[in-house]
């Protein structure tokens, strides 16, 4: 599986990659997602709704379009940011999770392939 997380944030970053450490790329914005997933297939792309750059409905309207879509789209952040969350889930990303149970959720989508 290969699997991008697109976020800033370092602890997250840790987190994830310490799942599986081969299966993780990183990039902080989502024009770099983009330029990774249109390089080569990705299972699993995991958007960080924190990223204030991040145009969620953009993002997820571009990565859908490309010639190799990734298989999944997740997108993650604070339970508190509920205009956030709204707006990918209306984006059409797969999973909408909240932060505190990102780990449990991905580790989940990783061990059923996508």
């Amino acid at each position: 599986m290969k699997a991008l997380l697109v976020s800033a944030d370092l602890l997250v970053q840790s987190q994830l990659t310490s799942l599986d450490p081969g299966t993780w790329q990183i990039v902080g914005t989502g024009e770099a997602a983009l330029s990774v997933c249109g390089r080569e297939h990705i299972d699993l792309v995991v958007l960080d709704l924190s990223l204030a750059s991040l145009d969620i409905g953009e993002c997820t309207r571009q990565l859908r379009t490309l010639a190799l879509p990734p298989d999944r789209l997740c997108a993650f952040g604070p339970h508190v940011h509920t205009e956030r969350l709204a707006a990918a889930r209306a984006a059409g990303c797969d999973e909408v999770i909240h932060r505190g149970g990102l780990v449990q959720r991905v580790r989940e989508l990783m061990d059923r392939g996508g």
